[in-house]
Parts: structure tokens; C-alpha cells; sequence
């Protein structure tokens, strides 16, 4: 887990319709930056959750099957 440069957030937030300045980016870059370095003794060791995965499926069930599951 690296910590996002201004660069790498502004074309995320240009990608989600919300372009920002350079300097605006770098200052998200940096206020994120802590957060990812507090992460990075415990990166790749959490477990991957399922539930994203099965949102979907379940709000598609049947109501009467979904008292079931």
C-alpha cells in the first residue's frame, strides 16, 4: 500500500467528475498520507470481505427467499 501522490488524485477525481487543482490535490494527497503509512504494517494481511460481492444477489432474491436466507 503506497501512499496516493497529487497526481494519482487528481485523475481520480477527475475519473468520478470532480476535477481538482494541483494544489488542491496535493493537499488531499498529504492529509491521506498518515492513514495509508498506519495501514501499511497490517496491508494484505485483513481478510477479504464477500458481502460487495453478494449485495447484488440479494437484493434480486425473491422477498419470500430472502426471509430464508
Amino acid at each position: 500500500m503506497t501512499n496516493p501522490t497529487p497526481r494519482e488524485i487528481r485523475a481520480m477525481a477527475e475519473a468520478a467528475g470532480v476535477p481538482v487543482t494541483a494544489e488542491v490535490a496535493a493537499r488531499i494527497a498529504d492529509s491521506l498520507g498518515p492513514a495509508f503509512q498506519g495501514f501499511a504494517v497490517i496491508a494484505g494481511t485483513l481478510p477479504f470481505d464477500l458481502e460487495p460481492a453478494t449485495f447484488a444477489v440479494v437484493q434480486a432474491m425473491d422477498p419470500a427467499d430472502k426471509a430464508v436466507a
